[in-house]
């Protein structure tokens, strides 16, 4: 079995699988990379997504820093940069047409169409191979689909032979990574709000400062860090059978999977089967089918967030006197002689009142394919595919919650909520596709043409029940009724989308090397006046390494240059967006018939985006392909983007969707990989690969426009603005300036950082200097001085690493890294200077914040709430936050081991190999922050084991 392995991994290297067909490497134009199980399995086991990311760094996982390692939370990815624009705030003004995430490529498993979530939650030792298309050349053929690039999955298919058994298991250990974290001590916490003046020993509110005094005299310092994380426990197993002869081949797959986060109380568990059934009729005719069920599971932790534990008093204890675990902390008033709340909430007792939060997913998916084989050059692959997808969510909270305790105008009786959805989602997918192929006296012809078509629809039904008599009575049908002043929700889309394609692929003397592809699609969701879509690609190659003055080079082996341009497009809005959307007047009747008004107006010009693609690349390989690689440059240019533009109010509607605007991404890849030693039994070879990738606005609308406004003012009206100045001073527009760093600038970059540049704390007075745009010192803040002060796009990032092996055993280490890019740094604004000193903050709020005249330090003075006539002042967005974020990280450790042939036999095997996986080893950065706010990061390590029968 381990030869049949090997035989097929060296056959991938030779071939492009693009979804549609197959296209030998050699004489491909396009950019793809393409992964062998094995690579990914050397960059860890934890999914798919993870590894693609570490291999091929054009394949990008953002960075999520406040949900961290939450096995729930599905990725952001992009590759090759954004094609869509994003920003905090920005989706309620310029994207609210658009749906999931409008910069993630697509994913093709085995032909058809498939989601993130079934990716992430997939088995990985059912993947054969992984092909990542990228530029045009490689993924025109998707047409509107593609502009965000096309991940194509291959997985294991039956072989013939007698019955063959693979079992897989392995078992994971995380641990909660809370090296970020530097916060204050009880005392410490304490100390600092005395001198603040906060809690005071004389004056009505002593026995507060009384109170904390007792909880520290009983040596209360709690550990709240720890209190909602775990380490924990998880395992995966796989089982796979397969056999048959040349007619009849089949395959039997069975999967679960048991994810257990460092949350306590989160988790994923996914259950999977598949059968798998090939017939040969006559070698003429081959029929397949594949039926597939997948059952997933996911749970969120009852602890909440996890900043509401690093914000929590050290002094304040878990559990009263009396071992109960108090829904709020209380002292003793002396005055009034009875107990009072601190009005503090102890996130302990929320975590044990029986909230719940949960959601289910069944994937039902049927492939089924027909080949047939007309001669020897030509061949017809028709297919047809049904999906299934239901997800329901469930969320209790308790009428015991912390939420309902003393609830202004609630009565007891209607404490509690259920919030239930159920989305139902059915894809029916057709494919028909006619490919020939020819070699004669050196020319080697490809051509393909064919036709598919897509319907999808979905339909969502929920309601929020409320009013529970307990706990343990998490039930709709227990609810006093639906939610107070509330209806039930439904909602529906449906869209079908059609295409013709074609491609072409010559070459001649495997030298001169040319690709073409062309598709028209044709959607339901483009307005009526654009129905149809037009996509195309064209590419050139040149294998000089198979032009004569270089035969028999000993140096160079190989060396390909390719070009390519082409149009790819993205469809990313709602089903309806192009048409009249009427609404219904549901609390109020005329003679008894309900009323309908116009909700929003539609675009019957409205049309797909289409980005620009273009190429530039070199293949190389010297000394018998000892040290390989290659560079490539692309352009990626983004028009007639889908936004809303903004209209006058006496319209009756706020905007409409058209297309405008206009983006450009520019970059540069390059890999290599050093094959230093491979003789007798020993291997070992080292590896790098990075991006360079700018962006550019070249064009605008009204509506990026006016969301620049938006941004400027904190998400705040002009009235509320105005009201904000008057009673608040500005504080309220301060506060939220640090979640609008984004704005759209023509000619700027869409990842750049906006912010009032400063001087920094005067020593004197300790105020902080700012430089208005025009560059005038000065110390008032405004938010129409912002200007670039940095960008989250890094000069470089890549990976790194090396492999050794020696006879059975093999080694891999896989490093990140990035350098020149920016990042704003919250935890300095929320953690230090913008800080409440009621609850616990970073460490740095003692020794870097200014106190006297004199005193030359980077952060201000910290509030002091309790001076007569104070009035804090918070800080805006400053470039004093902003800070270079440079990183470099242990990602993967990988080492396997077979055991001998012998060894195996005489336990009745046919083969055996034991792993070990470590990701996220090692994290080092030039900032300070705190990582994994909402949810904490992870450090993991895997055991394996695989058995082949």
């Amino acid at each position: 079995m381990q030869i049949v392995m090997e035989e097929d991994a060296e056959q991938l290297q030779d071939v492009i699988v693009n979804g549609y067909f197959a296209r030998k490497a050699e004489s491909y134009t396009g950019t793809a990379t393409v992964v062998k199980q094995e690579e990914l399995q050397k960059m860890g086991v934890n999914n798919v997504v993870e590894s693609l990311s570490l291999i091929d760094p054009a394949f990008q996982i953002l960075d999520n820093n406040e949900f961290g390692s939450d096995p729930n939370r599905m990725p952001d990815i992009n590759l090759r940069g954004s094609a869509i624009l994003d920003a905090p705030g920005l989706e309620a003004v310029s994207r609210s047409n658009l749906t999931g995430n409008p910069n993630q490529p697509i994913f093709i498993m085995d032909n058809f169409e498939t989601t993130l979530e079934r990716v992430i939650d997939m088995d990985m030792n059912r993947v054969e191979s992984i092909t990542i298309l990228k530029d045009a050349s490689a993924t025109a053929i998707y047409g509107s689909r593609a502009a965000n690039g096309v991940v194509v999955i291959k997985t294991i298919q039956p072989k013939t032979g007698q019955l063959q058994v693979t079992y897989n298991v392995n078992t994971d250990f995380s641990f909660p990574d809370l090296d970020s974290y530097d916060l204050l001590n009880a005392q410490e916490l304490f100390n600092l709000q005395k001198e603040l003046k906060a809690y005071e020993y004389d004056g009505p509110d002593r026995h507060l400062a009384y109170g904390i005094d007792k909880f520290l005299a009983q040596g209360t310092d709690t550990d709240w860090l720890a209190q909602p994380v775990r380490n924990s426990v998880g395992h995966k197993h796989s089982l796979n059978l397969m056999g048959g002869d040349e007619r009849m081949r089949y395959m039997f797959d069975l999967n679960y999977a048991d994810r257990q986060g460092v949350m306590k109380g989160s988790d994923r568990k996914n259950m999977g089967l598949a059968i798998t059934l090939h017939y040969n009729l006559n070698d003429k005719f081959i029929f397949r089918n594949r039926l597939s069920v997948d059952r997933t599971k996911s749970t969120n932790s009852p602890y909440g967030s996890f900043d509401t534990y690093a914000k929590m008093q050290p002094y304040f204890p878990i559990h009263d006197d009396f071992g109960n675990v108090p829904a709020y902390y209380n002292y003793y008033d002396a005055y009034k002689g009875e107990n009072m709340d601190y009005f503090y909430g102890n996130p302990m007792y929320e975590a044990q009142v029986g909230n719940t939060d949960e959601s289910k997913y069944v994937d039902i998916t049927n492939n089924f394919a027909l080949d047939w084989n007309i001669t020897s050059d030509l061949r017809w692959k028709n297919s047809i595919s049904y999906t299934y997808i239901n997800t329901k969510t469930d969320q209790f909270i308790s009428p015991d919650s912390q939420r309902f305790i003393d609830a202004a105008g609630l009565s007891d009786e209607d404490a509690g909520l259920f919030h239930f959805t159920d989305k139902q989602y059915e894809r029916f997918y057709i494919n028909s596709i006619l490919s020939y192929s020819k070699e004669f006296s050196g020319h080697f012809v490809n051509v393909a043409a064919g036709f598919n078509a897509t319907e999808t629809s979905s339909r969502l039904n929920g309601h929020v029940a409320q009013g529970f008599a307990a706990n343990g009575l998490a039930d709709p049908a227990f609810a006093k009724g639906y939610e107070i002043d509330g209806v039930p929700i439904t909602g529906e889309g449906k869209t079908r989308l059609m295409g013709a394609l074609a491609n072409v692929n010559y070459s001649y003397n495997n030298r001169y090397l040319f690709d073409f592809s062309y598709r028209l699609d044709g959607s339901s969701q483009f307005g009526n006046d654009s129905k149809t879509a037009n996509f195309y690609s064209v590419g050139l190659g040149w294998n000089l390494h198979n032009e004569n003055f270089l035969k028999d080079n000993t140096i160079i082996s190989q060396l390909k240059l390719r070009g390519t341009y082409g149009e790819t497009g993205s469809v990313n809005f709602a089903p309806y967006q192009a048409k009249n959307i009427v609404n219904y007047y549901k609390d109020f009747r005329y003679t008894g018939l309900m009323g309908s008004y116009l909700k929003g107006i539609g675009n019957e010009n409205l049309m797909w985006q289409t980005t620009e693609n273009s190429e530039l690349a070199v293949d190389f390989g010297f000394f018998n392909n000892t040290f390989t690689g290659y560079i490539n440059y692309y352009e990626k240019k983004t028009v007639d983007m889908v936004s809303n533009i903004t209209t006058p109010p006496s319209l009756g509607f706020s905007s409409y969707t058209d297309n405008l605007g206009e983006m450009m991404n520019k970059g540069l890849e390059f890999n290599v990989r050093v094959n230093l030693v491979n003789k007798d039994a020993w291997r070992w070879n080292v590896y790098a690969n990075g991006v360079h990738n700018t962006s550019e606005l070249i064009s605008i609308g009204n509506s990026l426009e006016e969301y620049n406004k938006y941004t400027q003012s904190g998400g705040l009206t002009d009235e509320q603005k105005q009201e904000d100045d008057r009673v608040n001073l500005g504080n309220d527009q301060k506060v939220a300036s640090h979640n609008f760093l984004v704005q759209f600038e023509e000619g700027g970059s869409n990842t750049a950082i906006w912010a009032v540049r400063s001087l920094g704390i005067d020593p004197m007075t300790g105020q902080e200097l700012y430089l208005t745009k025009e560059g005038v010192p000065t110390y008032e803040w405004n938010a129409n001085d912002k200007v670039v002060v940095g960008d989250t796009e890094p000069t470089l990032r890549g990976t790194f690493g090396t492999s050794f092996g020696y006879k059975q055993l093999d080694v891999n280490l896989t490093f990140r890294y990035q350098f020149g890019g920016q990042v704003y740094n919250s935890t300095l604004v929320d953690k230090i200077e913008n800080s409440n000193k009621y609850y616990n903050v970073d460490r740095r709020v003692l020794e870097e914040t200014w106190r006297q005249p004199g005193d030359v330090v980077k952060y201000k003075a910290n509030f002091n709430p309790r001076s007569p006539g104070y009035s804090p002042t918070y800080t805006g967005a400053s470039s004093r936050f902003v800070q270079d974020f440079d990183l470099l990280e242990l990602s993967a450790v990988n080492v396997n081991y077979d055991l001998p042939k012998a060894f195996c036999q005489k336990l009745k095997m046919e083969s055996m190999r034991l792993s070990f996986n470590m990701n996220d080893i090692f994290y080092w950065s030039t900032v300070k922050r705190e990582r994994g706010t909402a949810y904490p990061y992870a450090r993991s390590f895997t055991l394996g084991l695989r058995a082949n029968f």
